[in-house]
């Protein structure tokens, strides 16, 4: 089964912020990080539950070659997966966990 991916505005301004901080750092690389983002993202659609769980029902995924996760939620019943947030490692977990429902 594929699922469908849903992005939280929240989880499209974590990606979208960090990527200006690492132009910002170094020229092409806020590009190099949205694009490995969003594969990883995509990739979820046929591997939803690849993510280790950070509560009951909340999974991270650490992507590649930057100190960030993905934090999701995986319905099962309606093929959806809705990504709450994109945060660096050392980030309170109190900030994404008040975006999940």
């Amino acid at each position: 089964m594929i699922y469908k991916i849903v992005i939280d505005e929240e989880a499209i301004a974590d990606i979208q912020e960090t990527a200006v901080w690492y132009d910002d750092a170094q020229k092409g690389l806020g590009k190099r990080f949205k694009t490995q983002v969003k594969n990883q993202i995509n990739g979820l659609k046929n591997a939803p539950f690849i993510g280790s769980f950070k509560t009951e029902t909340t999974r991270g995924l650490l992507v590649k070659k930057f100190p960030f996760i993905i934090y999701y939620v995986v319905d099962k019943t309606t093929a959806i997966i809705e990504i709450h947030a994109v945060l660096h490692t050392s980030r309170n977990p109190k900030i994404w966990q008040s975006r999940v429902r």
